[in-house]
């Protein structure tokens, strides 16, 4: 297999392992997943249009970029990199965390 092979089946797999986990937080274990669908859905649309708002005026960029366009491109990658390292490293100490102990 070639390692691109390997990168789409790594992605895939942690889609599956984020789609339980956020189904299982959504639902507290109970099989609704309907509503929980259709709660991402519009989630997800309601996001949309900030970032539309956002990116519209991007959409027309012409290369070679100018700096100060590098500038904004190069730091929103680096604060989407910090931000999936954060969400890691939380997911990380969740699964270390010692579950509490009822007495």
């Amino acid at each position: 297999m070639s390692s691109t092979a390997h990168l789409t089946w790594f992605a895939r797999h942690e889609f599956r392992l984020a789609w339980r986990e956020w189904l299982a937080m959504m639902t507290g274990g109970r099989r609704r997943r309907n509503r929980a669908l259709i709660g991402l859905l519009v989630f997800a649309a309601i996001l949309h249009l900030p970032a539309y708002a956002v990116v519209a005026r991007y959409v027309d960029l012409r290369f070679p970029l100018d700096p100060s366009s590098l500038i904004v491109l190069t730091a929103t990658i680096f604060l989407s990199w910090a931000l999936m390292l954060s969400q890691a490293i939380e997911s990380v100490t969740r699964v270390f965390s010692p579950a509490p102990i009822s007495i």
